[in-house]
């Protein structure tokens, strides 16, 4: 199977981090034995729309160069709230395109956890990130 990966970081003197998040997500497809299509990333807020990592990946979720789409964790998406992280999904399963994070595997596409759960879990780890994305943006 095809991966992706998709990593970000909000500002560039966290390029360590970003490295991390590469060397988790290589490792995580390396382990299933997929086919690495492209690493794309970010360096700016997981709460900003327009981000060209993203728009990137998304073309080609559309062009179906790949089937799957690595994430490190949900926070590393998006911190844009609930509407924001529903966005993203629904774009990659409207062109038939999974999903798998590495730290939150109950919110993988394919996970046995149940839809309410998944959903719940969502809502509620997408609404902390971003009031810690807005508690970050006023305390600088």
């Amino acid at each position: 199977m095809k991966a992706a990966i998709y990593i970000r970081v909000s500002r560039p003197d966290e390029r360590e981090i970003l490295e991390n998040q590469r060397k988790a997500a290589l490792e995580y497809v390396r382990v299933r034995g997929w086919e690495l299509h492209k690493v794309y990333e970010d360096v700016v807020s997981g709460g900003k729309t327009e981000r060209p990592g993203m728009s990137a990946l998304q073309d080609d979720a559309r062009a179906r160069r790949f089937k799957i789409v690595i994430f490190t964790a949900l926070s590393r998406m998006t911190r844009g709230g609930v509407e924001a992280a529903l966005h993203i999904l629904n774009q990659l399963k409207s062109n038939d395109v999974g999903w798998h994070f590495v730290e939150q595997p109950s919110l993988n596409y394919d996970d046995n956890t149940s839809q309410l759960a998944k959903e719940i879990l969502l809502g509620v780890l997408s609404a902390v990130d971003k009031d810690y994305r807005r508690n970050i943006s006023q305390k600088t």
